[in-house]
Formats: structure tokens, C-alpha cells, sequence
């Protein structure tokens, strides 16, 4: 203050009194001017500052995808996993043997059990079988042996079981009906005994067929429970899936 005092005198003394006056509003003009310098330094580090965090954002998140697209496109992978292998499992052959009363007889041939787009497909390769029709079937057990029935007989590939039934319907319905799974199309054998026509089973993939046997019966198949279990009759033909 002593200087402020000191420096005031020295120019009245050397300045008119309507100068002396015009001191205050000088030096307040020179202190807005340097305040507005301030503010517009402060207001372009501030957009500065923003523009940075900006770019910074852009780098560290750049552009791309919104936030649920990467969960959406990790589980479609899921999924897309999941589904492949039944979708591309490797055929199955099955060796297809004669079954009697006494047991298990020679081999007649193979069967190869691939995936579609529209369910099983197996293609038989079979001979020794009777020109026509044959019920064919995929039973409960992997077993082909003969089996005593309830009279005490052996029936020929009773240690089979019945048709595989894993949804308990209890009715014969084919292989496109609600019954048994286990209900394939008609085993055809042709005039000159080669079986080109392939079997379906639209409900079935590979893997319903492990732990489970093929049947073949003397008869045909009704896709009914009329007669019984289609009319099959007789198992003449078996191959165990493991």
C-alpha cells in the first residue's frame, strides 16, 4: 500500500487532475482485459482438453458392432457347435448276421446308418434275404442271441427286446408317426435279392442307434398294431450297434 501511496503522488505532480481521475477506470479496463485473456486461455484448454478425451475414446473404442452383438454372435457359435457334430457325425456300418432259434448265424451283408437333413438314413447291402417286403426295426437291446419266450422256446433274437420305445408310446406307428421311435421304413429286397432301396427313420440320428440292435423280420410292416407290431413276424436278421 505504502508504494501504491508513493506512486499516486508522484503523478499528481506531473498529471492534470481530469487525467488523475481517469487512473482507476484505466487500470480496471487493463484488468478486464487481462481476466478475458485468462477465461478465453481456460475455455480453449478446456476444448482442448475434450477434444483429446474424445479421441481418446475413439482409440481405445473404436468403431464396430453394438454391445449385444458380440454376445449374440458367441452364442450362435454355441449353438452352431453344439449342432454340428449330429449334424456331421461319420456313418456307422453295422454287420448284419442269420439268426435262428439255435443263435447267431453267418454274416449276410452290412447295413451303413448315415445323417440328413431329413432324419436317418441307412443303405442296405444285404443278401440271403426273401424277395419283398421285410419289417425293419431298431430294438431296445444290443444283443442278437436267441431267447426263451414265456411257453419256454427260444425265439430267434428275443434277447433284442421289444421296438426301441424311449418316449413309452406303446403303439406301432412306422417311421412317421408318433409311436415308436424305433419304427423304420420297409427293409425291400428286390426280385434279383439286392437291396437298393434305402431304409428311413425321419426321428433318428447316428447316435440313437448305439447300444441298441437292428432287426429284421420274415415279414413286412403294416406301419399298425394290426396285426400286432405290423405283421413282422419272424427276426431273421440282426446286427448289434455298439
Amino acid at each position: 500500500m505504502a508504494q501504491g501511496g508513493i506512486k499516486d503522488a508522484n503523478l499528481s505532480c506531473i498529471l492534470p487532475d481530469h487525467q488523475l481521475n481517469q487512473l482507476p477506470s484505466a487500470r480496471q479496463g487493463e484488468k478486464n482485459q487481462q481476466d478475458q485473456a485468462f477465461s478465453h486461455a481456460v475455455g480453449i484448454s478446456i476444448v482442448e482438453a475434450t477434444q483429446q478425451n474424445l479421441n481418446d475414446d475413439a482409440t481405445m473404442n473404436p468403431p464396430g458392432p453394438p454391445p449385444m452383438q458380440p454376445f449374440l454372435t458367441i452364442f450362435c457359435l454355441i449353438c452352431w457347435l453344439i449342432a454340428a457334430p449330429m449334424a456331421n457325425a461319420e456313418p456307422i456300418q453295422i454287420t448284419m448276421r442269420s439268426i435262428s432259434a439255435e443263435g447267431v448265424g453267418d454274416v449276410i451283408g452290412s447295413v451303413t446308418a448315415k445323417d440328413s437333413d431329413q432324419g436317418l438314413v441307412i443303405f442296405p447291402d444285404l443278401v440271403n434275404l426273401t424277395t419283398g417286403d421285410h419289417g425293419f426295426h431298431l430294438h431296445s437291446n444290443p444283443s442278437c442271441e436267441a431267447a426263451l419266450n414265456s411257453e419256454g422256446e427260444s425265439v430267434a433274437g428275443l434277447a433284442a427286446g421289444g421296438h426301441w420305445d424311449p418316449d413309452n408310446s406303446g403303439t406301432h406307428l412306422g417311421p412317421f408317426g408318433s409311436g415308436h421311435r424305433g419304427d423304420l421304413s420297409k427293409l425291400i429286397v428286390d426280385a434279383d435279392e439286392s437291396t437298393k432301396t434305402s431304409v428311413v427313420a425321419p426321428r433318428l440320428i447316428t447316435n440313437d442307434l448305439k447300444g441298441h440292435a437292428l432287426i429284421v423280420h420274415a415279414g413286412g410292416d403294416t406301419y399298425s398294431d394290426t396285426p400286432a407290431l405290423g405283421g413282422g413276424g419272424a427276426r431273421v436278421a440282426c446286427g448289434v450297434v455298439n
